[in-house]
């Protein structure tokens, strides 16, 4: 008999990457810095040609609450989000679950509980979704997303 230990958290967090490495860095930081502690991160690589996998690895290896794993071969992008997903799902108990891209970070230190509180305040509420905000990056040559509540 095969017994699966399941990760036990107030909130997931999905995170599925391809080749991401200038922003990734920067998005699990924004993770790290919330002070709700009470969450696990899934990080899955889309099998990236660049450093994106050494970089989760890293933060994989210095917190216990960050799972990682790296895709065989590249596959389209929804299938790689569908693929994170179920891996975290699958492999955790939560309430309540979120994702994001490697480029989104979250500026404010209590995204997280602010997420949480909202959902709790409606009982009727399956889905709770933040504005999301724009903001030119270092490069000028890309957007990134910054996640905010008003």
């Amino acid at each position: 008999m095969k017994f699966i230990v399941l990760n036990k958290a107030k909130l997931i967090i999905v995170l599925a990457c391809l080749n991401e490495e200038k922003y990734v860095d920067r998005a699990i930081k924004s993770i790290l810095n919330q002070k709700m502690e009470d969450w696990i991160l899934f990080c899955q690589d889309n099998n990236s040609q660049d450093d994106t996998y050494a970089i989760m690895t890293k933060y994989g290896q210095i917190d216990n609450r960050i799972k990682v794993r790296r895709l065989p071969t590249t596959v389209e992008a929804l299938k790689s989000f569908n693929s994170a997903a179920e891996w975290a799902l699958s492999n955790s108990i939560s309430k309540f679950v979120t994702w994001f891209s490697g480029d989104d970070f979250f500026v404010e230190p209590d995204y997280f509980e602010k997420l949480i509180e909202t959902s709790e305040s409606l009982s009727n509420s399956n889905i709770i979704a933040a504005p999301k905000f724009l903001l030119e990056s270092e490069s000028n040559s890309q957007d990134s997303k910054i996640f905010s509540f008003d």
